[in-house]
């Protein structure tokens, strides 16, 4: 075991990393992933709660 690097790692327990290609201030960044939870939450009822019949489609070929 490399202790060295063990002990690099423990330097960021606790930390949320957020890996992103914006390019804007970090503030930003932040505020935007604080909002995400609601997105998420919003997808989870749906996938749980939601109920629907079978939808089958199909294209006529042309």
């Amino acid at each position: 075991m490399n202790e060295e690097r063990l002990l690099e790692g423990a330097r960021y327990d606790g930390f949320y990393a957020v890996a992103t290609n914006l390019e804007d201030d970090a503030e930003s960044i932040l505020r935007i992933s604080g909002g995400r939870w609601q997105i998420e939450e919003a997808f989870r009822i749906m996938k749980s709660e939601f109920r629907a019949r079978p939808v089958y489609l199909s294209r006529e070929a042309v």
